[in-house]
């Protein structure tokens, strides 16, 4: 009886030890997935700030932050930004952050409608 208590005992200790090095795993992933949320609603504001000063967007635009920032521990990202202009002056951004995580490709998009300040006023 004692051999069958141990023997559970090691089965479930050996079962855990295999959980924690895919916690680990999954753990690492979403911290690059939260850096990529990160910088994309950065990218988001000062596309919104540029909207304000400017009154109208370009097609594409470039990172605006710090091309530090684009560099967390071991993980690159890359950020596209597009902006599509509506008949109205709304603008639709949509940002895309491309990443490696554990060797695979990954991605994020976010889309907003920016309105510059003025379209906002009536004028």
């Amino acid at each position: 009886m004692e051999t069958v208590v141990l023997g559970i005992i090691v089965l479930a200790v050996a079962a855990v030890m295999q959980l924690y090095p895919q916690a680990a795993a999954l753990s690492a992933g979403e911290g690059t997935r939260q850096g990529a949320v990160f910088l994309a609603r950065q990218q988001l504001a000062y596309v919104s700030q540029k909207a304000d000063a400017q009154k109208q967007l370009p097609a594409e635009i470039s990172w605006q932050g710090e091309t530090s920032d684009l560099q967390r521990g071991n993980t690159s990202y890359r950020v596209t930004t597009t902006c599509q202009p509506s008949d109205t002056g709304v603008y639709t951004v949509t940002v895309e952050v491309n990443w490696q995580n554990r060797g695979r490709d990954a991605a994020l998009t976010l889309k907003k409608e920016v309105i510059p300040l003025d379209r906002e006023a009536g004028k």
